[in-house]
């Protein structure tokens, strides 16, 4: 009774806030988690089962409940004519989560996914009752005849935790063709369509628990003391792949740093950028000081935040152009709703009903309909694998192909650099599937191991399929490569591709997969080698405990990191930077970028003149001369070397620097 009177109270109000241009919407109204959770989100938080009720607000403020004979409901997601609505509801409290459908009138209830699996549990032995039960949740209409979800349905435990995995599948509106689309060994949860793609845009857990290692046979271990690294990735980020599970690829995020990636629950805006939710506790496992909205542009991007810092934020979704609707709280309140735009640039309470929390609102608004990739796969079997894991590699394929894991993004893509190059490289391909282990820590298995082609490249006719898997780069003695970091070659998460797919990408680091794949062989060829050059200089300068080291010039950024991303020279007449490579190089192009006319604590830069020399086993090759250090690029011809000087002068004595150089190149052969 009281929860009615505070609404009837609310509608007198809301009559005559300035929230008039708000359209309809539809949001949930549950009773708040114990224990620090937030419904709906994360882990801890994606089944939980709280009580709640769904409600439309009109654009008048009135408010009116839909489907009111559930226990919880959650995971609302609107059809493109607004005329209908999918969520994620419980009958009773000790139901499992489920996909129903209802009409924006309150007409048409109806479930789209019932208790309907029939898969072999027994080879998992005392493991099977874990699996018994499983969960619907996160849905979203592909089209108006397709809805994609997140489920437990496939039998599998992260590998921290022991948290069952969710992965992505794909259903009918009537509840008929139900398949999974991945295959995932942590999770892979809050889908979304890309409607400018016709792609799903979800949040995938990126973990591995298996680290590279020098001293084990097989190139990994789990024990500390003798791991190359403790990065284990463990962390969400947005994934985006066809509706068929095909062509999985990182969609926005700032690649260098594992927090400058984490992203979950995107929803995509009109102009393609993300909205994501951002967490202190990259893994989202423990409770998180800080939870905001942050805003991506499409691709390597820097992410920017535009929710309070001293409140939590979650469930941001465009209602306008330049209007955004999520859900915000401070510390012991609940949530409610408000309004922001896309700089952040203020923040509106629209609405916050007394002792539950608003969450999961979305414009009632019709929307284009997306335009799908047509299925290209045969459906996955949901049995799980019950052969010897070796076994099923060579029944269940797709090809691999990574032209050139040597490949670097561009000067400024703000992700990592790729492995140095080396002569005698090879690829490990693990597999890790869920066979007894109570925790999800199955051992991984080293299942294939190839020499990498003579151009860089990995072409794998048949690595297997619907099963989750990962690589490492070693050189000719077994060890792992590293980058110019001191990163490794190892891949700190595991990916899984459909039976009878393939994959197509360049280089071999975080962030890769935006990195535009080029036309054809040849092209991905070439590659800015500069980063596996040995760099030293004449002299350094150093100020304020930050040294300007040659190493600078070739570290991929001259904006992005502006201050400290540059090589300086001390004060002199002329200054000079070198470049060596243990393994030889024909070299094509170079570029020089000259330092940042944006930094603000450099000393001025007056390079009057720079002399390029290139030299083959100590001995000079070519020279040339550049008047103009504004992103000159030379074409070189096709020149083996192995070593490069650039000489800086000036016509007083001054400080001389470079903010970049690239050296385009390709492995000799």
């Amino acid at each position: 009774m009281k929860f009615v009177c505070f609404v009837l109270s609310l509608l007198l109000l809301t009559s005559f806030t300035p929230f008039q241009e708000v359209p309809p919407i539809a949001f949930v109204a549950r009773n708040p988690a114990p224990d620090g959770i937030i419904s709906g989100i994360a882990p801890s938080g994606r089944t939980v089962k709280v009580g709640g009720k769904l409600f439309v607000r009109e654009r008048n403020g009135r408010l009116r409940q839909l489907a009111p004979n559930f226990f919880d409901i959650a995971d609302v997601s609107v059809s493109y004519d607004a005329k209908r609505l999918v969520f994620s509801g419980l009958i009773h409290p000790d139901s499992s989560w489920r996909i129903y459908e209802i009409g924006v009138d309150g007409k048409n209830l109806r479930a789209i996914t019932t208790s309907n699996r029939h898969i072999d549990l027994s080879h998992f032995g005392d493991l099977a009752t874990r699996f018994a039960h499983y969960d619907d949740f996160d849905p979203c209409y592909m089209d108006n005849e397709k809805i994609v979800f997140a489920s437990t349905r496939y039998p599998s435990l992260a590998q921290l935790g022991g948290i069952r995995t969710s992965n992505l599948f794909v259903v009918n509106t009537d509840g008929k063709n139900l398949h999974r689309i991945t295959t995932e060994k942590n999770s892979a949860e809050e889908p979304t369509m890309d409607l400018s793609e016709g792609r799903i845009v979800f949040s995938r857990w990126w973990l591995n628990i298996d680290l590279p290692s020098n001293q084990s046979k097989d190139g990994l271990t789990r024990d500390p003391a003798q791991a190359l690294t403790d990065d284990i990735g463990n962390l969400w980020h947005a994934i985006t792949a066809k509706p068929d599970g095909d062509e999985l690829k990182l969609y926005a995020g700032f690649a260098r740093t594992r927090p400058g990636l984490q992203a979950y629950k995107p929803r995509l805006m009109h102009n393609g950028d993300m909205l994501a939710i951002f967490t202190s506790s990259l893994s989202m496992l423990q409770r998180s000081d800080t939870v905001t909205i942050r805003r991506f542009k499409k691709g390597a991007s820097v992410p920017i935040t535009i929710s309070p810092l001293d409140a939590i934020a979650v469930d941001a979704v465009e209602l306008s152009p330049n209007k955004i609707i999520y859900s915000q709280k401070k510390r012991g309140e609940t949530f409610g709703l408000y309004l922001t735009d896309s700089l952040g640039s203020f923040h509106k309470k629209l609405l916050d009903l007394p002792n539950t929390d608003e969450l999961c609102a979305v414009a009632l608004v019709p929307r284009p309909v997306p335009t799908l990739f047509k299925d290209q796969l045969e459906l996955a079997n949901e049995q799980p694998p019950i052969d010897e894991p070796t076994d099923y590699a060579e029944l269940h394929g797709f090809r691999f192909d990574c032209f050139n894991v040597f490949m670097n993004g561009k000067v400024d893509e703000p992700m990592p650099d790729a492995p140095k190059i080396v002569q005698g490289a090879k690829v490990r391909f693990y597999m890790n599937i869920q066979r007894k282990n109570a925790d999800g820590k199955d051992v991984a298995l080293l299942f294939k191991e190839l020499p990498l082609d003579e151009d860089g490249g990995i072409r794998e006719p048949s690595a297997p399929a619907e099963v989750p898997l990962f690589e490492q780069l070693v050189d000719s003695r077994g060890k792992v490569i590293t980058t110019s970091s001191g990163k490794f070659a190892h891949v700190s998460g595991l990916n899984s591709e459909r039976k009878g797919a393939g994959t197509k990408c360049v280089g071999c680091h975080t962030g890769h997969s935006l990195i535009e794949v080029p036309m054809n062989n040849a092209l991905s060829q070439w590659f800015n080698a500069a980063t596996s050059a040995t760099a030293s200089a004449s002299s350094e300068w150093e100020q304020n405990d930050i040294r300007y080291h040659a190493a600078r010039a070739i570290d991929r950024q001259v904006e992005l990191g502006r201050d400290t991303a540059m090589w300086i020279s001390a004060p002199s007449r002329d200054a000079a930077l070198q470049l060596k490579w243990d393994t030889p190089i024909i070299v094509r192009e170079l570029v020089l970028y000259p330092v940042s006319k944006k930094s603000v604590i450099v000393p001025p830069i007056t390079v009057k003149k720079a002399k390029i020399a290139l030299f083959s086993d100590s001995k000079l090759v070519t020279t040339m001369t550049l008047d103009s250090l504004s992103a000159a690029r030379l074409q070189v011809g096709e020149i083996p070397i192995n070593e490069l000087t650039v000489t800086l002068e000036s016509d007083s004595i001054s400080h001389l620097g470079l903010g970049e150089i690239e050296v385009i190149a390709r492995l000799p052969y």
